[in-house]
């Protein structure tokens, strides 16, 4: 077997699911595929994936595939995003729709409704997705639509109340930050008071399982109340990239 079948068979592993531990995301693909571009042996990929599934860096180990409560279907995709309740049924729904449409109408046409719940899972399941992208692996990148809706939290687009003249995702950075500088202490009681109020878990707007977490709650809970500061849009996100130059490697 050759070194990239050996890498496309650990990236087609079906074998644990998409995180462990309630909430913790599984980074063994992530690895391969950095590895690989690396240029470290399949066999010592190998090796390292066996490693991560037994005992992660969190001290856990990978669990298997999780039960799905919903059947996910094109009626109702939309309407169990961010539920966490079927990771695999969103995984078996997708594999579909690339076999009927081929990848990359599945990416152009799923993605733009996936894209405002990209934060979710701490950005991990837009990371997978990108990750399977680059590195040109169909199963993965399956996995990575899958785990964007599982995992979405609503970055609510519909909000933008400005529009800023930004080129790059750096100056836009630079223009939060300086923000966030002139008025530190007022921001800081404002985000303390957001995190104090778990109402939102409560009524069903944020999911429990990401309190627990820590990050993923403050996250979650500050796109739910979506501050003015995070509102603007900016330039450099408003050109339309192609999503087949995304897929074009297949």
């Amino acid at each position: 077997m050759s070194d990239r079948e050996l890498i496309d068979q650990l990236l087609d592993d079906r074998t644990y699911h998409i995180e462990f531990n309630g909430h913790l995301t599984n980074h063994s693909k992530h690895a391969v595929v950095a590895l690989a571009g690396l240029g470290v042996s399949a066999p010592r990929i190998k090796a390292y994936y066996e490693n991560y599934a037994k005992l992660t860096t969190y001290g856990f180990g990978l669990e298997p595939p999780k039960p799905d409560q919903v059947t996910i279907t094109e009626d109702n995709w939309r309407a169990h995003l961010g539920q966490r309740s079927s990771f695999w049924s969103y995984t078996a729904f997708f594999e579909g729709r690339v076999q009927e449409l081929g990848l990359e109408e599945v990416v152009c046409r799923y993605l733009p409704v996936l894209l405002p719940g990209w934060a979710g899972a701490f950005t991990h399941a837009t990371i997978h997705l990108g990750w399977a992208l680059e590195y040109g692996s169909r199963w993965m990148a399956i996995e990575g639509l899958a785990y964007m809706a599982f995992t979405y939290v609503d970055c609510h687009p519909e909000r933008i109340v400005d529009r800023y003249e930004e080129a790059t995702p750096i100056d836009s950075l630079l223009r939060v930050a300086g923000a966030w500088d002139e008025k530190r202490e007022e921001l800081k009681r404002s985000v303390a008071e957001l995190i104090a109020d778990t109402s939102p878990v409560d009524d069903g707007r944020i999911h429990p399982e990401l309190l627990r977490s820590g990050l993923q709650f403050r996250i979650a809970r500050t796109l739910d109340a979506g501050p003015a500061l995070i509102r603007p849009a900016e330039a450099w996100g408003a050109a339309e990239a192609a999503p087949h130059q995304w897929v074009e490697r297949y």
